[in-house]
């Protein structure tokens, strides 16, 4: 008897519709206080009016076979070391429409 998963549907990308540099400090802010997002996090505005939401992953070291490698400074030393950097990609999406509720 053979058992498959089903597929998950992919979620689809929204459109961008603007940089959220254009909006302001507070606008950004306000934005990555709804989700607890870092102040550095990037904020991008896309079409439509959904709230805030905290998309991608934070930066993590990987093996170059692929598995995950929770701490790396334990492989600092010269020459150990041959693990490969991912950087983050998180950003905090905002609908356009969401932007009126606020102000």
């Amino acid at each position: 008897m053979s058992t498959t998963t089903p597929t998950p549907t992919p979620t689809p990308t929204p459109t961008v519709v603007a940089s959220a540099m254009g909006y302001g400090r507070d606008f950004n802010r306000a934005a990555r206080l709804a989700v607890a997002a870092h102040n550095g996090t990037p904020v991008v505005v896309v079409e439509g009016g959904s709230a805030p939401e905290l998309r991608g992953d934070g930066y993590h070291y990987t093996t170059r076979s692929g598995a995950v490698v929770d701490h790396p400074g334990a492989y600092a030393r010269k020459g150990w070391s041959s693990l490969v950097y991912h950087a983050s990609t998180r950003r905090v999406t905002v609908g356009a429409d969401w932007i009126p509720a606020v102000w």
